[in-house]
């Protein structure tokens, strides 16, 4: 299943390169396992990159809900209509925001809301990966949001090493220091008084 290749092509030529390093040209199945693999990883960003295009930046898509760091409240439930992103619920009034964290972290604070009222706050990162919820029902955010912050700095690792951040932090040296941080401490010091 070898493509045609001329000889002097960038590809041939590479191809002679790693062969007179002594590093072997992937196998058919190693080439499709690496394919698959890179897929898997890639799918979801694609998808989302494609969902923010249409709710964040293209405001005449029909599907805009608004721009970063607003919160966008639907006064209707979602419909066959709603094509950007597949809904869990088509009984449900959604609720959404994008965060854009670049330039700093946000908070996000819920006000209280009757005991008898269910909400729930689903926490996404770029990968579609669900790392968190907050809501009536919610436990374990700190922990699901502690082993994002660890995937996250092992995944920067390995894309950029120790390089500066994107927002001029110290990069991996910044996110390893946030793996520290206890969210609500104020809790904790509750839990420890008692």
């Amino acid at each position: 299943m070898r493509a045609a290749a001329k000889k002097d092509d960038s590809i041939a030529q590479a191809g002679k390169q790693d062969a007179a390093e002594g590093a072997p040209a992937p196998s058919i199945a190693e080439t499709k396992t690496i394919a698959e693999e890179a897929f898997i990883y890639g799918l979801p960003l694609v998808m989302n990159c494609a969902v923010l295009q249409e709710f964040v930046f293209d405001k005449n898509s029909g599907q805009c809900k608004a721009p970063f760091n607003t919160i966008s409240n639907e006064a209707r439930v979602f419909t066959y209509k709603d094509t950007a992103v597949v809904t869990p619920n088509s009984d449900t009034p959604y609720s959404m925001l994008w965060l854009d964290l670049r330039a700093e972290p946000m908070v996000i604070s819920v006000p209280a809301v009757e005991k008898k009222r269910y909400y729930s706050m689903q926490l996404t990162d770029g990968n579609a990966y669900n790392y968190g919820y907050i809501g009536s029902r919610a436990t374990g955010v700190e922990d699901s949001f502690r082993l994002w912050r660890f995937r996250h700095v092992t995944t920067v690792e390995r894309v950029i090493g120790f390089k500066r951040g994107t927002v001029g932090t110290s990069g991996v040296g910044y996110l390893r220091k946030m793996l520290d941080v206890v969210l609500f401490p104020e809790i904790r010091k509750l839990r420890t008084d008692l």
